[in-house]
């Protein structure tokens, strides 16, 4: 209870609007949120098992019209969520925006990308009832590519007096990632072969999106969908692995793939190990030891004839040179959500493909599939409560996860993540918005093992709180 009562007192949120004396021209408009995680099993982007307030956000932007069709504005974001972006400032966007008319504009810099419903808005905690939106369309790991890109955009919105009216939006652009980003992360996690990486100099060729929304004449009633591709190229220092069934009793794993028989023989008595080929007899052995990144049980096979590289429980592979990974995704999400006085339903379900490409071995086609659905109301001015169940499959063919190569060691439930979420909003004042969330969790497809170390349970459970403040 001490811990609730300290963390309703130290997470706080706040927003403010102000203009400059004389300036009435200019905008300028802030956010700042802090938040609490907790969790029982696995960890959700951060310590969340321990407990954790690094989970915050907070912006400032400018914006001013220079004439009547001409608007400028820039924006400045950090976040922290455990390893993502460490509060590290950023330009969220910063654009020049021409309007010809309501159906051409034109923006040029960085834009906010329209993806899905919500995906403009996520950074703004006072305009929703969640605390975590749906993970299987607004996933953490990914928010800061999908964030924004830096390119072209047009956008405009066309209207009928039978039809309603149909907004649009194209970009043309890239966008950065850093190395230690959670695009970094989860690409290492779910390249779906044994592959062991490590991720530099990740560029990206391109960042296309497009979208289209419809305000059908059906009152409250709206239709979307959206559209982006990305392709990443990165500096990889990778090793061949090879599939792996182990036998927890004798810890003596036993590999095949490829019609390659690999017999991992394992002493605990003087932490000596050994690999061998059974195809061709060639073989090695080598001290175990613990490896300081990953904490896990390790094994370096010197021997010229078989240069091995083990992870006990999972990973033997032939130690590999610099390479280049190559990763092209399109994702199309459709969209519908519907308002009816104080009520508000929505549903999202996408679809992303991945061609992946390691070195010279072949490419891999691969496609995840998300959905949730949700249901908001607002009892009275003080209080707003929502619900939602969401579904993430990283194989759409493959969703109970038995084909995976990473079920073998770690749980097919690696496979999936499925949600379900109750949120609470209190409006205390016009400046005070107290939230509470609960999430119910079943799998552990997206988070990240280098938050979980490869441990990861299959039912777990994640509470959220923040309190926000405006004026």
């Amino acid at each position: 209870m001490k811990k609730i009562m300290v963390l309703l007192l130290l997470s706080f949120s706040s927003t403010w609007a102000f203009e400059i004396p004389g300036k009435d021209d200019l905008a300028i408009h802030g956010f700042i949120s802090q938040g609490y995680l907790l969790s029982n099993k696995n960890n959700f982007f951060s310590k969340s098992k321990d407990g954790t307030f690094e989970f915050n956000e907070l912006g400032i932007n400018f914006s001013t019209d220079l004439t009547p069709s001409l608007r400028l504005g820039i924006q400045f974001f950090a976040r922290d969520l455990g390893r993502l972006s460490n509060d590290k400032i950023t330009v969220d966007w910063a654009f020049a925006d021409y309007h010809f008319n309501d159906a051409l504009g034109l923006r040029v810099g960085k834009m906010k990308l329209p993806i899905g419903l919500y995906n403009k808005i996520r950074d703004l905690d006072m305009l929703r009832t969640n605390i975590i939106l749906p993970q299987s369309i607004y996933n953490e790991a990914w928010r800061d590519v999908t964030s924004g890109n830096k390119g072209v955009q047009i956008y405009g919105t066309m209207w009928n007096e039978l039809l309603g009216s149909i907004q649009y939006q194209g970009q043309l652009g890239t966008v950065s990632i850093d190395d230690k980003s959670g695009v970094a992360y989860t690409a290492v996690d779910n390249i779906p072969t044994p592959i062991l990486v490590t991720i530099e100099n990740m560029s990206v060729a391109y960042m296309n999106t497009a979208a289209l929304f419809w305000d059908t004449p059906i009152e409250g009633l709206r239709l979307g969908q959206t559209i982006y591709s990305i392709s990443v190229k990165s500096k990889v220092q990778h090793q061949r692995s090879v599939g792996v069934q182990v036998d927890p009793v004798t810890k003596t794993p036993v590999y095949d793939h490829n019609n390659q028989m690999i017999l991992l023989e394992w002493s605990q008595n003087n932490d000596q190990g050994r690999v061998t080929n059974l195809n061709t007899g060639e073989g090695g052995s080598g001290a175990v030891f613990v490896d300081a990144e990953s904490g896990l049980d390790a094994m370096v096979v010197t021997e010229e004839t078989s240069p091995y590289f083990l992870k006990a429980f999972g990973k033997i592979a032939v130690q590999g040179a610099d390479d280049f990974i190559k990763v092209k995704s399109t994702n199309l999400t459709s969209s519908l959500e519907y308002t009816w006085n104080d009520l508000v339903l929505a549903f999202e379900y996408s679809r992303v493909s991945y061609n992946l490409k390691l070195g010279d071995l072949p490419a891999e086609k691969f496609y995840s599939m998300g959905f949730y659905g949700s249901a908001t109301y607002r009892f009275s001015e003080l209080f707003e409560m929502g619900l939602y169940y969401s579904e993430y499959y990283r194989d759409d063919h493959d969703k109970d996860g038995k084909n995976s190569w990473e079920t073998q060691y770690l749980g097919k439930h690696r496979s999936w993540l499925k949600d379900s979420a109750v949120s609470t909003r209190f409006d205390l004042t016009d400046a005070w918005v107290l939230k509470f969330e609960y999430h119910l969790l079943d799998g552990a497809a997206w988070i990240l093992n280098i938050d979980n170390r490869d441990d990861y349970a299959r039912y777990w459970h994640l509470f959220a709180t923040k309190v926000n403040y405006r004026f």
